[in-house]
């Protein structure tokens, strides 16, 4: 199955990451509503810092983020994904194409932090906010090693688990 997965791949994708994380809830206001806008905020290690001492800094940013939420009109679910480990993809036509059942403990990637709100509008009015800019700003992954994201995410149905 993996070999057809890889040959799939090469068609039109590469450099694959993939990772094993820890999934944590810290904060869900989910009543039924039939959809959501989702915001991905990826936090990776800067250079010099070690693992540790990452993952600490980025406890910081999402307890921030958390408390900043708590207050943020039409925010519904905040989950932090802390990557435990990394999965390892060889070469194919290009890079990161071929799956393999290796992995690696000291990923670059911290953690990455999924952030739902009930439209648009609220999650760009939130982000926009200086207070949540300063959040990421004065942290250690500023500049180069945090990315932000708003993800397509199309589903019509409530998302929480039964």
């Amino acid at each position: 199955m993996l070999g057809f997965l890889s040959q799939d791949h090469e068609s039109f994708l590469s450099h694959l990451r993939g990772f094993a994380v820890e999934e944590s809830v810290w904060l869900d206001r989910r009543s039924g509503q039939l959809t959501s806008e989702k915001y991905v905020i990826v936090l990776d290690r800067p250079d010099g810092l070690g693992q540790a001492a990452a993952h600490e800094a980025a406890e910081v940013v999402q307890d921030r983020l958390r408390e900043l939420l708590e207050d943020a009109y039409g925010a519904r679910l905040m989950v932090v994904n802390r990557v435990l480990a990394e999965s390892q993809y060889d070469e194919g036509r290009e890079p990161g194409q071929r799956i393999t059942s290796r992995s690696a403990s000291d990923s670059s990637r911290v953690s990455y932090l999924e952030i739902y709100f009930d439209h648009q509008e609220w999650g760009e009015e939130f982000f926009a906010r200086a207070d949540v800019q300063d959040s990421v700003r004065s942290s250690p992954f500023a500049p180069g090693w945090v990315a932000g994201y708003h993800v397509l995410e199309r589903a019509g149905h409530d998302k929480r688990s039964a």
